[in-house]
């Protein structure tokens, strides 16, 4: 899972600059968090982009590596720039592990 989640974050940050609409350079922000045993990631960037969407090949590989890991995208535009946000169901093996070492801190 976590190679998909790699593959989504490079994608959208990649996607980010011709896609940005300022002519300069964008920056970036990343995160990643547990939210009610869901992964979500959100990527924000600075670019001035146009509110309506249009899908580029990026748009449906990142979709695509979203369900296979039964994930969902949801996307904001506008003059401000972009928030993209992912989120997809942690495993639980990993939320099992997780638990155990929460009761050795």
């Amino acid at each position: 899972m976590s190679l998909e989640l790699a593959a989504i974050i490079a994608e959208l940050i990649t996607d980010a600059e011709p896609h940005g609409g300022t002519g300069g350079p964008t920056e970036s922000f990343v995160s990643v968090g547990l939210e009610a045993n869901q992964v979500v990631s959100r990527i924000n960037n600075d670019s001035c982009t146009r509110s309506h969407f249009t899908p580029h090949l990026g748009s449906f590989l990142v979709d695509e590596l979203a369900a296979e890991i039964d994930g969902r995208i949801e996307r904001r535009f506008g003059k401000n720039g972009a928030a993209i946000t992912l989120s997809f169901p942690m495993e639980l093996d990993q939320a099992t592990e997780r638990q155990k070492f929460a009761h050795f801190s």
